[in-house]
């Protein structure tokens, strides 16, 4: 079995929550296209706008609302627009790394066996369908992760270009790119006691009794997770095929990271875009007119 966790922004931290909660629709279907259905979902969110009930793409999957006050105000919660990254991410550590936290008191409630998984995603990227069929048949590691990923854009004439990530690990750079062994990792989580956290329980309690270090690096912050467990001599292997595409279409990201006019002008000229070959060796510095058959593998649909 693979959990398959995320987290929504709170309302009060979008601009706009109904896009946010499209977005997050358009990601479901890819999470759930999973060719091995041996799968759950978990969204972790202050406001359910739609329960996807009547969605019959969207399926194994349980939201749960919190009544949790927002992180920050409305006009400071967007790294590079709106705040620096240290104040921004002291937010996005708060708020991802206490709807994580609750959300795995919620799965040791279902006593996930010692090979089970589990994946924290971001609700705007897509991910592979073969990730839940790859994790079931191959138990070995306490941690996989994700070397190899893609980079979508979209310009402002609406033309989608890809880039293939490979410069540094794709983790470093995307939240959709770490599974752990779930068995150990609740361990880990607990420590010297068990947690009962429940969807009522007040975000400060559970601020107060996660382990500082655990909610900031691991569950807060993506690219200090593989790292934290080298130290603790975790296996560590990667998945050897390309998991999850990291999508810069939209102007939602926590990040800000939506490419400007300037940028998109620079890069995606006619003469450094090519055209797709499944023969050529991709390269981080090409960026390519998606081809069709990437878009329909992870289920691809923008806002």
């Amino acid at each position: 079995m693979v959990y398959f966790v995320t987290c929504v922004k709170h309302p009060d931290n979008s601009h706009s929550y109904e896009d946010t909660w499209k977005l997050l629709q358009n990601t479901l279907h890819s999470v759930c296209n999973q060719t091995d259905k041996d799968f759950q979902v978990l969204v972790m969110c202050n406001k359910i706008l739609d329960d996807f009930k009547t969605d019959d793409k969207i399926f194994n999957t349980r939201l749960i609302e919190l009544d949790w006050d927002a992180p920050t105000t409305k006009d400071r919660w967007q790294i590079t627009t709106q705040v620096n990254n240290t104040e921004g991410m002291r937010y996005i550590k708060k708020d991802r790394g206490s709807k994580y936290s609750l959300a795995l008191c919620e799965l040791d409630k279902l006593n996930p066996s010692s090979d089970d998984y589990v994946m924290f995603f971001d609700a705007d990227d897509f991910l592979s369908p073969h990730l839940s069929g790859f994790l079931n048949t191959n138990p070995t590691s306490d941690i996989w992760g994700l070397y190899h990923g893609w980079k979508l854009y979209k310009n402002i004439e609406g033309k989608l270009f890809l880039t293939e990530h490979i410069q540094d690990a794709f983790y470093r750079r995307n939240g959709s790119t770490v599974m752990f062994k779930l068995g150990w990792f609740l361990e880990e989580f607990h420590g010297n006691e068990t947690k009962k956290f429940t969807p009522e329980t007040p975000q400060s309690e559970i601020l107060d009794k996660t382990n500082k270090t655990f909610l900031e690096e691991v569950l807060g912050e993506h690219q200090f997770s593989i790292p934290h467990f080298y130290k603790k001599e975790k296996s560590i292997s990667y998945v050897p095929f390309h998991g999850a595409i990291h999508n810069l279409t939209h102007g939602e990201n926590h990040s800000g990271r939506v490419p400007s006019d300037k940028f998109m002008k620079e890069k995606f000229q006619s003469d450094t875009v090519k055209k797709w070959n499944d023969n050529m060796e991709t390269q981080n510095a090409y960026y390519f007119y998606p081809p069709k058959s990437i878009l329909e593998e992870f289920s691809v649909k923008l806002l």
